[in-house]
């Protein structure tokens, strides 16, 4: 079973640090195509999915979330995007968690509307523009049961609120637009800040708690849809999916710094075959994914530093390999600069891991937010240039 921390999709529905104190997890931005597909290379414990895009970019697809169910990792959903897919996938396995996405499984809710929201970017911080229909239904019940606004006053409220397109679901217009009395309008406006009820990040919360209560009980057990890896169905379109979100340049290099010379195919990714241990197939994937993310952030080195970096790259971090010739044309590293690439990466990777490895745990895996916040630092220090001698080793 893999040691992985879970992995939670997550944006406007909970802010990341308020999560993070409910439970210890790998926070990644809103799911979307592809991101469970990746997540499930890394076996991380659980899968937690709350939030996800649908409108700009393409919905994450239910395949994915069958196939890391499939390799043993139980996914929950919550809240939004997760509340939809677990409601469709119950049966399949996966976890629905809370009010709304029992409401879903037992079709109480049907409206996909009815958890969409309008929300700003990830540097803002994800700030709600609009407020999702669910959180308008729980709020005026309980309006209602403290006596600020009669039922059929809420009924009003609340079929405004189904009229409008969601990103126009705002408080101070559908109370203004649902012709509520001057005496009740005045009561819920004076209620409303502290009296609404946001149900989706409740929703949220109980999720996080039940994955941590699982996984302290051991009841996180492998979740299995009778297939299993290795004879998973590669349909076409599950290939090209598979084809389109492997980030296959990225593997390879990392493959190739283990000496692991196979050819991988999307058909043999797609059923779930790889070429190693899993647990050292996972730790592949989770190596490519936080040198992508400090990309950014990692300085050229220059024409002095890239002597050394080549000089530490083939002695300290391969050991000086035999027939260097050989061994970059196995590899395919036929060209200096794109040698010099895959050196700067692994320094990077090699140095932040020496820097900052107890923040980035304590960011319970945020390496791109916290690489961008220590940008002059790790710059300062001359990241991607070169690791302290005797201070860093290849993880094993």
């Amino acid at each position: 079973m893999s040691t992985a921390a879970p992995i939670v999709f997550l944006g406007p529905t909970m802010p990341v640090d308020e999560a993070a104190a409910v439970l210890a997890a790998d926070y990644r931005p809103p799911v979307e195509l592809g991101d469970v597909w990746r997540a499930t290379q890394e076996r991380p414990l659980a899968i937690g999915i709350v939030d996800g895009f649908f409108h700009s970019v393409p919905a994450v697809w239910h395949k994915e979330i069958l196939f890391a169910m499939a390799a043993g990792i139980p996914v929950y959903g919550a809240a939004s995007m997760g509340a939809l897919r677990a409601s469709e996938l119950a049966e399949f396995g996966m976890r629905p968690v809370g009010a709304i996405a029992n409401a879903y499984c037992d079709g109480t809710l049907t409206a996909d509307d009815e958890v969409v929201l309008a929300h700003a970017a990830s540097d803002d911080d994800y700030r709600a523009f609009s407020v999702p229909l669910v959180n308008v239904r729980a709020t005026l019940a309980m309006a209602v049961t403290a006596g600020i606004l009669a039922a059929p006053s809420a009924d009003r409220v609340l079929a405004t609120a189904r009229a409008c397109y969601y990103t126009d679901r705002r408080w101070p217009d559908l109370v203004a637009r649902a012709g509520l009395n001057t005496v009740e309008q005045a009561r819920f406006k004076a209620w409303l800040p502290a009296g609404a009820v946001d149900q989706k990040q409740a929703d949220a919360r109980e999720l996080l708690r039940r994955i941590g209560e699982d996984l302290a009980a051991s009841k996180a057990a492998p979740t299995d849809v009778g297939i299993g890896l290795g004879g998973f169905p590669a349909s076409d379109l599950w290939v090209e999916l598979v084809a389109r979100e492997t980030p296959w340049t990225a593997l390879r290099e990392e493959l190739h710094l283990l000496s692991v010379h196979v050819t991988m195919t999307p058909e043999r990714l797609g059923r779930g075959e790889v070429p190693m241990p899993i647990d050292d197939w996972a730790e592949c994937w989770r190596r490519l994914r936080c040198k992508d993310a400090l990309a950014p952030v990692t300085p050229p080195p220059d024409a002095t530093g890239t002597d050394e970096l080549l000089d530490w790259f083939f002695g300290e971090r391969l050991g000086w390999p035999d027939n260097i010739d050989r061994f970059l044309r196995d590899r395919g590293w036929t060209d200096a600069a794109v040698v010099v690439a895959v050196a700067a990466r692994e320094a990077a990777y090699l140095r932040c891991a020496a820097l900052a490895q107890s923040a980035l745990d304590r960011r319970s895996g945020d390496y791109e937010s916290h690489a961008t916040c220590r940008t002059g630092q790790l710059q300062a220090t001359g990241l991607g240039v070169l690791p302290p001698q005797g201070n860093v080793s290849h993880p094993s």
